[in-house]
């Protein structure tokens, strides 16, 4: 497992709890009226023993001159690499 991988994985099990077992790496291109918001990758990841919490997504973005991480909990509305990005970039935009 490569060591941003590694680094999501360890967001994921900080926010949610629970063990993280990576299960795929999937290319995402957001766009908003033709516009790219965000272009990456997202690692969907299986979690154990959150009684809660069984999928959750995570990527990595810039901010800045830094890089940092993002997970985002698999849910009912949630169900995808490409909807969990647009729920992170929707999220930036609130702040």
């Amino acid at each position: 497992m490569s060591e941003r991988i590694e680094n999501i994985k360890a967001v994921v099990e900080k926010r949610f709890g629970g063990i993280a077992r990576h299960i795929a790496s999937t290319p995402v291109r957001d766009m908003l009226k033709g516009m790219v918001t965000w272009e990456g990758v997202v690692e969907t990841f299986d979690l154990d023993l959150n009684p809660h919490v069984k999928r959750a997504y995570g990527l990595m973005y810039r901010e800045g001159n830094e890089t940092r991480y993002a997970a985002v909990a698999g849910t009912d509305e949630v169900n995808s690499p490409e909807i969990a990005a647009k729920f992170f970039v929707a999220s930036t935009i609130k702040r």
